[in-house]
């Protein structure tokens, strides 16, 4: 990216850079939604484990993808 004189870039140049730059703003925004999915799955998974209910999830085809201790020891 260099250029004889200072401060002087190609326009290649630049939207090389600017390009790499917004893949990195990119990847920073899904870095930070997938931390914040985790911390929310976090909470969500203490959520459930303190209720005295039994509780369970399943996924759309009915698949069990959640069943708490409680519900585990009654069963």
């Amino acid at each position: 990216f260099a250029h004889p004189q200072p401060n002087i870039f190609t326009e290649e140049s630049e939207r090389l850079v600017a390009g790499i730059a917004a893949q990195a703003a990119t990847g920073l925004r899904s870095a930070r939604l997938y931390e914040q999915v985790r911390l929310a799955g976090e909470r969500h998974q203490t959520l459930l484990e303190a209720l005295p209910q039994l509780v369970w999830t399943a996924d759309p085809d009915g698949r069990y993808d959640h069943l708490s201790g409680q519900w585990i020891e009654y069963t």
